[in-house]
C-alpha cells in the first residue's frame, strides 16, 4: 500500500490476526513433543524433542501476512512442514539425499564434548534413519491444527466481531506457500 494512505480498520485487524496466527503456529511448533514414538506410537519415546531447536529452520521460516490488495492471508514456511504436522506413515523409505543434507545441517557428526566434527559415513547414517522411518514412521505433531484451534479464540474479540470477521472467513482467505 502506498505511503501516506491510512489502512482501514479491517486491514489493520486482518494484519493483527495474521501476526497472531504466525505466533500461534510458532508456539504450537515449539511445544515439547515426545521423541521418536513412531507414527502409531508403537515405540516408547526416547525423551522430549525441543522443537524450537530441532526444527529451527522450520520455526524461523514461518511467516503469515495479510495482503490487503488481494484480501489474502499468505502462510509461508519450509515445504516439509506437512510431514512435521501430519507425520509419516511407516512403509516407505525417506530419500537418502534429503536425509544426508539434513544430517549435515544438524551436525550429527559433531562430538558434544569436544565440539569437533568426527568422520563418519553420512550415507550409512542416512540409510539407518530411513530404515527406521520405513519401519516405524514419524509421529505427527499436528502443530498447524493445534495453532488453528488455539487461534480460533482470537475471533471472540469484540473488534473482530464488529468488523464481521469470523474464523471461517479468515481461513477462506489463507493461501499456503512453501519456501
Amino acid at each position: 500500500m502506498a505511503e501516506g494512505i491510512e489502512l482501514t480498520e479491517y486491514d489493520k485487524t486482518m494484519q493483527r490476526l495474521a501476526k497472531e496466527f504466525e505466533e500461534a503456529l510458532k508456539e504450537a511448533l515449539a511445544f515439547p513433543y515426545p521423541f521418536a514414538p513412531g507414527f502409531n506410537k508403537q515405540r516408547q519415546p526416547f525423551g522430549v524433542r525441543d522443537m524450537k531447536k530441532k526444527t529451527g529452520a522450520l520455526y524461523n521460516s514461518i511467516q503469515v501476512e495479510f495482503i490487503p490488495g488481494l484480501n489474502e492471508i499468505q502462510v509461508s514456511m519450509l515445504d516439509y512442514w506437512r510431514y512435521v504436522n501430519d507425520g509419516r506413515r511407516p512403509g516407505k523409505y525417506v530419500p537418502i539425499k534429503a536425509l544426508m543434507r539434513w544430517i549435515r545441517v544438524k551436525g550429527f557428526n559433531k562430538n558434544k564434548k569436544t565440539g569437533k566434527f568426527e568422520k563418519f559415513k553420512i550415507k550409512d547414517v542416512a540409510f539407518a534413519i530411513s530404515t527406521n522411518i520405513k519401519k516405524f514412521g514419524i509421529a505427527p505433531t499436528f502443530f498447524y491444527d493445534k495453532a488453528a484451534t488455539q487461534f480460533e479464540q482470537s475471533f471472540e474479540d469484540e473488534a473482530v466481531k464488529a468488523l464481521g470477521i469470523d474464523f471461517e472467513t479468515f481461513f477462506d482467505k489463507v493461501f499456503e506457500q512453501n519456501k
